[in-house]
């Protein structure tokens, strides 16, 4: 599936030199002003940890984009959210929240400001912090969780159709791995002065 090119066949190095002359892999040109760009077959040869690096990007945005569509009322972010809140077994605060999903107060608060809205996450005052409050799934969110049971269970079984119970299982303790060891490296840059690692 992929390989170890030397730096002359990777296209990628190739696309950082100042002597380059050829242009980049692109996929079949679908007829209109510029072609599309195929990202299976421009993958095709390079090593596996930048395979691997790229598809993460790649499966995210396709993840994204296809929740995006099935879900009714939701989208890809919000539904996110909810399943991380689901998660504590108290309502979380804010900072507990995006901290959990990995996102910055800012976007979460947004999307909570959204998911308020449409009456699916309610803010309490945090009875022991007058400046904090608590979030919590309201009975429409779960609700809506046993609407669309059904579809979820579908979906899950059809994206990960291709895999046996072994290879899920495998995959599923690399990309933890992954996570854990970019929650390492965030945390070290973190705790070190701006532009020193």
């Amino acid at each position: 599936m992929c390989s170890s090119p030397t730096p002359s066949e990777d296209p990628i190095a190739q696309s950082t030199s100042t002597n380059v002359t050829e242009p980049p892999r692109w996929g079949r040109n679908t007829g209109e002003d510029s072609p599309t760009l195929d990202i299976i077959d421009a993958t095709r040869g390079l090593g596996c940890a930048r395979v691997v690096f790229g598809a993460i990007f790649s499966v995210a945005n396709r993840l994204q984009r296809t929740l995006d569509v099935l879900l009714p009322e939701l989208t890809a972010k919000q539904f996110w959210l909810l399943v991380v809140i689901s998660l504590f077994d108290n309502p979380p605060t804010l900072s507990q929240l995006a901290q959990a999903s990995d996102s910055s107060h800012q976007n979460v608060r947004q999307l909570l400001s959204k998911l308020t809205a449409k009456g699916f996450v309610r803010l309490d005052a945090d009875p022991r912090d007058s400046r904090a409050v608590r979030i919590s799934r309201t009975a429409k969110a779960d609700q809506w969780g046993l609407d669309t049971e059904a579809q979820a269970r579908d979906f899950m079984a059809s994206i990960f159709s291709g895999l046996d119970s072994a290879e899920l299982d495998d995959l599923a303790r690399h990309l933890l791995n992954i996570h854990a060891t970019l929650g390492r490296i965030g945390r070290a840059h973190e705790s070190s002065p701006k532009g020193h690692s």
